[in-house]
């Protein structure tokens, strides 16, 4: 049965993703209601009762909280474990396979499937990671985007990524009377085929729970390993993923130097990004040659700009005309002196994502030579609550994809979930990037999830405990669980070959 359920879902593949249970495959939907159905079947039928509630009506506010308990202390989505208090008798539940109608029914079917949810997803093996949560007070909805990991405990030990989005909508007394939830990442079939398929994903030394403590209660080593037995001169382990040639360009982050990409932080060449793409087949990598001190130019040459002073700056700013002409300079370097047929794609890292699409903006014409631009976590949006540190620019860029439509080349967005904003480091990072209420927010220490993914990417890739840079986060000691690090590469590079047909 179930090889020919994961055929059958195999063969649908190349249906496009619905993401909401309107959208979402008949086939799904008759699957999950019929074994939804059986596991049911012993309960007993709801019976209308008058429930007693603590309180007449809720607030906003008091929604809002008691969501975000569900959500980050309760992992509803994993236990089903939901605060009542918060719903309307005859609230309608949806997502992609089920839609039902009343509180008292989502009660029996979580009473129904509490013991398969113990045995078969462990509070251990599993998180769910709160990427945003905001109010449209307007429409009477609060919206979160989340993402739930699990190992299941099945005897093939699949593990389930699934990004979306819930949105609930309200009633005068503040309580949800719709409950709607949309997969981003996954449709219906394929998370059932993944359910199906033995996990194929390494196993990381960081545990499925994010790093948590915090950074006085967290201990760094001086030397890390970067792989089994480096320290003891073990080589690094043979790995080559390209099956054919291609250069790549990596744009160095704010505050980076070009060496952090060869050398960081004085380690061995053999650990810096460069060695791990050439290692995997990568025929040319190169690094844009900016040094840390070129980064003193973004103030004094703000200082001449107007708009950048007045917080409206775009790709032409002064600021960064600097940067982006030394990347553009690279770039024609590397086609000059290399087979144009082979692909060229632009590596991003943190503000060099976002500065490869001021970069394209800036200078157009060099769309035609370049394949694809992968972002390892950049920030893309600008926060919604505060001023921008770019001083408009991700504004104009925002603004100019859905003016004139994105780039046409492919864009592929890596980000990191790894830390709760659970110390002042790491929640005045996300707070700067995304929104003042950032304190349940999740990501690579520096940028959050929610800043990190582009609506138009061609593809999202999360990765559990990646960090976000060559440095433990608030420290100077090196790190081997960043994008860039042998541990890492392996989870982002592959999956960009694929999507891109290399």
């Amino acid at each position: 049965f179930l090889l020919s359920l994961e055929q059958k879902v195999e063969s649908l593949q190349s249906i496009k993703a619905p993401d909401t249970y309107e959208r979402s495959s008949a086939i799904a939907k008759t699957l999950v209601k019929s074994l939804t159905a059986v596991v049911t079947s012993t309960a007993s039928v709801p019976k209308q009762r008058e429930r007693k509630r603590s309180k007449a009506s809720l607030s906003v506010d008091e929604l809002v909280e008691g969501l975000r308990s569900d959500l980050v202390e309760r992992e509803y989505l994993w236990s089903g474990d939901i605060n009542s208090e918060l719903y309307a008798e005859d609230c309608i539940f949806s997502d992609p396979t089920l839609k039902f109608e009343g509180l008292a029914t989502f009660e029996r079917n979580l009473e129904s499937l509490e013991p398969f949810l113990k045995r078969f997803a462990p509070a251990s093996q599993r998180r769910v990671s709160l990427v945003d949560l905001f109010v449209d007070s307007e429409k009477k909805f609060v919206e979160a985007c989340w993402r739930m990991v699990g190992d299941l405990a099945l005897p093939w030990r699949p593990r389930l990524e699934l990004d979306g989005r819930t949105r609930f909508t309200y009633g005068d007394d503040g309580r949800i009377i719709m409950y709607d939830e949309a997969w981003t990442n996954l449709n219906a079939l394929e998370a059932l085929a993944v359910l199906l398929k033995p996990s194929t994903q390494k196993k990381h030394k960081i545990p499925i729970r994010r790093l948590a403590a915090r950074p006085s209660e967290r201990t760094y080593p001086d030397t890390v390993e970067h792989w089994p037995g480096r320290l003891s001169q073990n080589a690094p382990p043979p790995s080559t993923i390209c099956k054919r040639n291609v250069r790549i360009i990596i744009l160095p982050g704010f505050g980076n130097d070009a060496i952090d990409y060869q050398e960081p932080l004085g380690q061995p060449k053999e650990v810096g990004l460069v060695s791990c793409l050439e290692r995997r087949g990568c025929s040319s990598v190169t690094v844009v040659p900016i040094a840390r001190s070129d980064w003193v130019k973004v103030f004094t040459r703000g200082l001449t700009d107007s708009n950048f002073l007045r917080g409206n700056a775009d790709w032409n700013t002064k600021a960064y005309d600097w940067y982006l002409e030394t990347a553009r300079n690279s770039v024609l370097e590397m086609i000059q002196k290399s087979d144009t047929d082979t692909p060229l794609i632009l590596c991003g890292h943190s503000a060099g994502g976002w500065l490869a699409r001021a970069l394209l903006r800036r200078y157009p014409e060099l769309e035609m030579s370049i394949t694809a631009v992968v972002t390892l976590g950049a920030p893309h949006y600008p926060p919604r609550d505060r001023d921008c540190a770019t001083r408009g620019v991700l504004s104009a860029l925002r603004h100019a994809d859905q003016r004139d439509g994105p780039p046409t080349i492919p864009f592929i967005t890596v980000a990191g979930d790894a830390i709760d904003a659970v110390d002042s480091f790491t929640l005045d990072s996300y707070s700067r990037v995304a929104t003042k209420d950032a304190q349940y927010f999740c990501g690579d220490g520096v940028v959050p999830l929610t800043a990190a993914h582009l609506d138009f990417a061609s593809k999202c890739i999360t990765i559990d405990g990646a960090l976000h840079s060559i440095n433990q986060p608030g420290t100077t000691k090196p790190t081997d669980v960043w994008y860039g690090a042998e541990l890492f590469i392996d989870d982002w590079l592959p999956s960009v070959l694929e999507t891109l047909k290399l």
